[in-house]
């Protein structure tokens, strides 16, 4: 018999740290007060739900962040394809290639973008098949920036795990790279 119901406005859609599981998945910054105790809410826009409240920033005023459409999609089929298994990872760190001199070192040309591998983390889809060192320009034929973004819906852009994120565990995922100034291709299993 009593509810609570906050207003905010969306401030940025982008891949976050999700609190409870350490991942960076797509999430969207509100600033409709999220509360200890919010979070499993119904976010909604109008009389359809958007979201859901998952988090707030604590050293700050007023700044929350809610699971979006995309994610809440993902995990619905993953329950229908026989149970949750959980979000792949290419199982990569990487670094941007803005910096020229960089750029120049790996031999990018100036109409490409891409991100540096700088560890393959052991036991995971890219083990074997990817090296530091290695460029990855593309990943399912998206292309990465330089700032190692790929787009987002019309004018956006967010981080490329977005990409990898989108899949399934066992889904292959094509991936467009340099290596020793040569341009390749490698399917992986994630």
């Amino acid at each position: 018999d009593q509810l609570s119901i906050t207003t905010g406005v969306v401030s940025r859609v982008e891949i976050i740290p999700y609190v409870q599981s350490r991942r960076r998945l797509l999430g969207v910054q509100i600033d409709a007060a999220i509360n200890p105790g919010n979070s499993g809410g119904p976010v909604l826009k109008g009389d359809q739900i958007v979201g859901v409240a998952m988090q707030e920033m604590p050293s700050s005023q007023s700044i929350g962040y809610m699971i979006p459409v995309p994610v809440i999609a993902h995990f619905l089929e993953d329950v229908k394809r026989g149970g949750y298994v959980g979000v792949p990872e290419l199982g990569i760190m990487g670094h941007t290639t803005e910096n020229k001199s960089m750029r120049r070192y790996y031999a990018l040309a100036e109409d490409v973008g891409g991100v540096v591998v700088t560890h393959v983390v052991p036991y995971t889809s890219a083990d074997g098949l990817l090296q530091a060192g290695d460029v990855i320009l593309e990943l399912d034929g998206t292309p990465i920036s330089s700032d190692g973004t790929v787009p987002f819906r019309e004018s956006e852009r967010v981080d490329l795990s977005y990409v990898t994120s989108a899949k399934y565990v066992g889904d292959a995922l094509d991936v467009t790279y340099v290596r020793g100034g040569k341009t390749a291709e490698v399917s992986l299993t994630l």
